[in-house]
């Protein structure tokens, strides 16, 4: 059985607008970012994502960068797909 994956999320947006403009500028920093619609009470809801691991100490690794380096709040999340 596959390892379970993980992602780390730095926001979530209720426009895809403003989730794109946050994955652009994670983009030009070199990020792999990424948009992950998702439902919430039924109202659309985009996840901004970054990156996918295997291991979730990496992946802490990184949440703890972007919170120190790029002041953003971001937790360590499993991914879906």
């Amino acid at each position: 059985s596959e390892p379970p994956q993980y992602t780390i999320q730095v926001g979530a947006y209720k426009t895809e607008a403003n989730a794109k403009q946050v994955v652009n500028s994670l983009l030009e920093k070199g990020y792999r970012a990424h948009v992950n619609p998702d439902l919430k009470d039924g109202v659309p809801l985009f996840k901004v994502h970054i990156d996918k691991f295997s291991n979730k100490n990496e992946a802490r690794k990184l949440a703890k960068k972007l919170t120190t380096k790029e002041n953003l709040p971001s937790f360590v999340t499993t991914s879906i797909n």
